[in-house]
């Protein structure tokens, strides 16, 4: 009777224990393939790079792994993040002229996106 008890007690304990589940202001969605992922990255340096030569300096570090960051609200969301070299191919700036950023994504209704103003405060960038 005594151990029916102490688990009886133990089931009821046991959720005010492990805490409530860890809400997110805004999820991750999904994990990308490194493909989906490359793609996005590539669309979106398309829109904003100035000379179509500087894609021969670009090159993918690492990604896309999961990161979670704090928001101006003190939320907490989630990202993909992408380690991205960028270059450019001008000369005159320098063979050295390289720069690694992070990109964040996103994946909604099986599509990949880059978050363009990721609002947060800060994050843990292992870049």
């Amino acid at each position: 009777m005594k151990l029916l008890r102490a688990f009886v007690l133990l089931a009821l304990c046991s959720p005010v224990l492990a805490g409530a589940p860890d809400k997110f202001a805004q999820a991750a969605g999904p994990q990308p393939s490194e493909s989906q992922a490359r793609d996005a990255v590539i669309q979106d340096l398309k829109r904003t790079l100035k000379d179509p030569a500087d894609f021969s300096r670009v090159r993918f570090l690492s990604g896309p792994h999961l990161v979670t960051g704090t928001n101006f609200a003190k939320g907490r969301e989630q990202a993909w993040l992408m380690c991205v070299v960028e270059g450019s191919a001008n000369v005159r700036r320098g063979p050295l002229d390289l720069e690694v950023k992070p990109y964040l994504l996103r994946t909604q209704a099986d599509a990949v996106e880059v978050v363009q103003v990721p609002n947060w405060a800060e994050f843990d960038n292992k870049c």
